[in-house]
């Protein structure tokens, strides 16, 4: 399995985990003042797992595999 379907599968797995349950998406959309204050730096990198609806998870995933090279 090749690294960019790897990143596609993650991202659909926790987005959509995210959908279902809002307290996810909170824990690990970007909120600068917890990364500041609370040193949440992960949220540096989860923030790119989540997204919005599943419209713009799929032209986002669609995007990443169009765009792999």
């Amino acid at each position: 399995m090749s690294v960019t379907i790897s990143i596609i599968v993650l991202t659909c797995l926790v987005s959509i985990t995210a959908f279902q349950r809002q307290d996810q998406l909170y824990k690990l959309a970007m909120v600068p003042y917890d990364v500041k204050h609370h040193k949440q730096y992960y949220r540096l990198f989860t923030n790119g797992l989540v997204h919005a609806d599943y419209m713009h998870l799929l032209f986002n995933m669609l995007s990443l595999y169009f765009f792999r090279r």
